[in-house]
């Protein structure tokens, strides 16, 4: 116990701390829709805006999907799928399908148009862009779609296929370039499109609007413990070996006596402590899985942003962690193995007698 507990908490900690890492940056990711993004609400041609990466988004913010029963406001992402599906956040949480098959149901034909959605179920229904009507129907759903900001449905749909929609429609239209590099670059697309006034918001611009800095600050926290109970660990092992270090230097000197040789016996140290920590890793490991899975869903970090939470193992941790112990266990069968040989034969029968 004195290795499994604290490889229990080493894992515990890390895994919350990688998970809580996941799923802030998932947030941040989905409100963002990409890595960053620049906006303008002057209304430019959305074709116009090129660059090597990122996609081009028309976002209208005033519109409604009407179905059978009421009328839910939504958000109305038009995208162009040829780009979307690589620019954009996803997990594979997000969905049963990818976000590339979801793209690609946009481009299907139809009598009306194709939609894809979060937050509605699959059906025909009307959507209206202001007061511009466009018969849709959704051809796939999604538990979260990248470009969420408020708390309606998002809805994505290819922008070649809607209809033109003036100034008077009350759409409350703008234009996005999302992109997994520089912000400015794209900030700077816009312009060239005609953009007048353009804001650029990035990963930091969420987390202080959203509080999520004191979220982040205790990732150094967790660390810092899960690596205080790997020095813990590692002194339980050596305690260990020091609760049997006078049994085992007068066993030593027996055996020596009968014809053991170092090599046999630095062998068996070896064994001996390898096997216990492999027995305290696994054991540990198991105490850290039945914790984490108990709680690692309701330590939500934002209750109204999603996604809810993920869970992220950090296997190369999990590796260091096995590597570390069994080099620890090396190291001290190397200790007790000098301990023994530095004993005095005589000395030693004299006390045991």
């Amino acid at each position: 116990m004195a290795i499994a507990l604290p490889v229990a908490v080493l894992g515990y900690t890390a895994t919350l701390t990688a998970s809580s890492r996941a799923t802030l940056d998932a947030k941040v990711g989905v409100q963002l829709g990409a890595g960053a993004y620049a906006a303008t609400a002057t209304r430019v041609d959305p074709d116009a805006i090129t660059g090597p990466d990122g996609t081009t988004v028309l976002r209208f913010s005033d519109a409604t999907l009407t179905g059978s029963a009421d009328r839910t406001p939504v958000q109305v992402l038009g995208i162009d799928p040829t780009t979307f599906a690589g620019a954009a956040t996803w997990v594979d949480s997000f969905a049963g399908s990818s976000l590339e098959d979801l793209v690609g149901r946009l481009t299907r034909d139809s009598a009306v148009v194709p939609v894809v959605a979060s937050g509605v179920p699959a059906g025909s229904y009307e959507l209206r862009l202001g007061s511009v009507p466009v018969d849709v129907e959704v051809v796939g759903t999604a538990d979260v779609l990248p470009g969420r900001r408020t708390a309606d449905p998002v809805v994505l749909v290819d922008r070649s296929r809607l209809p033109e929609v003036p100034p008077s429609a009350g759409s409350d239209q703008s234009v996005e370039r999302w992109t997994d590099g520089d912000v400015a670059a794209a900030g700077a697309q816009l312009r060239d499109a005609g953009a007048v006034r353009v804001t650029e918001t990035e990963p930091a611009d969420v987390q202080r609007a959203a509080n999520f800095l004191g979220v982040t600050w205790t990732f150094g926290y967790l660390s810092a413990l899960a690596v205080f109970s790997g020095v813990i660990g590692a002194a339980g092992l050596l305690l260990y070996l020091e609760a049997r270090s006078r049994a085992r230097v007068s066993g030593y000197v027996m055996a020596r006596r009968l014809g053991l040789s170092r090599a046999a016996h630095l062998r068996s140290l070896v064994l001996e402590l390898g096997g216990v920590a492999v027995a305290g890793v696994a054991v540990g490991g198991l105490l850290a899985v039945g914790a984490v899975a108990a709680v690692y869903r309701r330590l939500d970090v934002d209750l109204v942003r999603p996604p809810t939470p993920l869970l992220d193992v950090p296997w190369p941790a999990v590796a260091g962690t096995a590597v570390a112990t069994l080099a620890v266990a090396v190291v001290a069968a190397l200790y007790a193995q000098h301990a023994a040989d530095r004993a005095d034969p005589a000395t030693v029968l004299r006390e045991d007698a």
